[in-house]
């Protein structure tokens, strides 16, 4: 991802891979998950404004962008589990989600499955693809 003014890159190290992510801003926490085949660059317009308010994380996920590209995992749950051990490795207790296409997916599987670490995630909104 092209550098940012006032963001910050970091790897988290999760079961599995090395995430690695951009973050800025100060608040609730707001979580960007991309779409495919782009990586947390897509969110590049809006993460300045979103920051204003927000602690903005944008992370490339499993196989995206600077993030570990392991053998396997691609499906819907290594991915969900993936965001699951993200925010529990933030520690973040509750985030506001922001998906784009497939990613949207993972985004309502969180907040519909009954894992008690899927319970902080609130659905703010997503698009699906088309």
């Amino acid at each position: 991802m092209t550098t940012i003014p006032g963001f910050r890159r970091r790897t988290v190290p999760l079961p599995g891979l090395h995430l690695r992510l951009t973050e800025a801003g100060q608040g609730e926490p707001v979580l960007l998950l991309h779409g495919f085949p782009q990586h947390s660059h897509e969110w590049r317009h809006i993460l300045p404004e979103l920051a204003r308010h927000y602690h903005v994380i944008a992370p490339d996920l499993r196989g995206a962008g600077q993030t570990d590209a392991p053998a396997g995992g691609y499906q819907r749950g290594p991915l969900l589990q993936d965001v699951l051990n993200l925010l529990n490795a933030l520690h973040l207790p509750r985030v506001h989600l922001i998906a784009h296409d497939r990613s949207a997916l993972i985004g309502y599987q969180s907040c519909a499955c009954n894992s008690p670490s899927a319970s902080p995630v609130t659905w703010r909104w997503g698009l699906t693809p088309s």
